[in-house]
């Protein structure tokens, strides 16, 4: 807002002015005293009193000092009023540019989240799966990241929030697969096979090279993360790279787990649909030879909330989809 348009009867203003009128009228009213006091000493002298007119320069030396400490102190009341004024306005236009930085900051996380999750449909519609297999791996890595940070230190709710917006990305390197392999309704060859485990290097390379070009950025590494390990395996068995127990980045240990649930838990033309205890059963078997132990673990601390979301009545259910991750 412009000087102009400022109004002047705010209420800084107005103490202002009320403080200003007390120190004048208090300096009037000790001007007043002085003059009686004068007059009647003056009236004294006129009788050839000497004692008056020593009393007289006391009382005017008094007077002048009492005079100055009012005026100190008027303006050192004043000063702080103003001050406290001041403060309490940055204070307030602080907080208000603090809100404003953060629903910005909101309203930018939601739109990436958002170009994230279309970005990640774009490639699952190529094996004819829907949106829904993404929104369920999210809510799984959600739920599992919360089961593993309420049993280990050092993972906050931010750090979960990353997980399940970067693990919808877990498959993005299949746009690299030709349709051919990737839409093929019967079993692979070697070859093929060959080529379809590729697609978390070209997941994973494409977001390193996004990195590079960016610079630094906790959200593109642990999606790289993910995307180059949700197939490896715990003892070394899996693709790309047969990395093998903690050499596997912690995110993807967790999306493989997600994975694997909505991929047993799914019906396909190939399988039938497993129940939640069929699917348990066989992550657990594979507990320190497929997956984790310790995720294993968290997967079954959250075993009712992902039985509720795989089993949800008003679930899509559809024979077409990714094959499921080989266990």
């Amino acid at each position: 807002m412009s000087a102009a348009k400022r109004p002047l009867l705010t209420t800084r203003n107005l103490l202002v002015a009320a403080l200003l009128l007390a120190q004048l009228l208090a300096v009037l009213l000790v001007l007043a005293l002085f003059e009686n006091r004068l007059n009647l000493t003056l009236v004294n002298l006129d009788q050839q009193n000497p004692q008056a007119l020593m009393t007289l320069l006391f009382e005017v030396r008094l007077m002048g000092l009492l005079l100055v400490a009012l005026l100190l102190a008027l303006s050192a009341l004043l000063a702080f009023i103003v001050i406290r004024s001041h403060d309490r306005q940055l204070a307030a236009i602080h907080q208000k540019l603090e809100q404003i930085v953060e629903d910005r900051s909101r309203d930018i996380v939601r739109s990436r989240d958002a170009v994230i999750f279309g970005l990640a449909m774009l490639a699952e519609q190529r094996d004819g799966e829907t949106g829904e297999h993404l929104e369920r791996i999210g809510q799984y890595t959600d739920l599992i990241a919360r089961a593993y940070a309420a049993r280990h230190t050092g993972y906050d709710q931010r750090w979960v929030h990353t997980l399940r917006v970067t693990c919808v990305l877990h498959d993005i390197g299949k746009v690299a697969i030709p349709d051919a392999i990737l839409r093929k309704p019967e079993a692979l060859t070697d070859e093929e096979r060959h080529v379809i485990e590729q697609h978390p290097y070209f997941g994973g390379h494409t977001l390193h090279e996004l990195q590079r070009r960016w610079g630094e950025d906790q959200f593109l590494t642990t999606a790289a993360d993910i995307c180059l390990g949700h197939h490896e395996r715990w003892d070394g068995q899996g693709y790309p790279f047969g990395r093998n127990g903690a050499e596997i980045p912690l995110p993807a240990r967790i999306v493989a787990i997600a994975d694997v649930y909505d991929a047993l838990t799914s019906r396909r033309h190939y399988k039938e649909q497993m129940s939640h205890e069929q699917a348990k059963l066989m992550i657990m078997e594979r507990s320190e030879t497929h997956f984790d132990p310790a995720v294993v673990e968290a997967f079954l601390a959250c075993e009712k909330e992902l039985e509720k979301i795989a089993f949800d009545p008003h679930r899509e259910v559809t024979d077409s989809g990714p094959a499921a991750p080989e266990i």
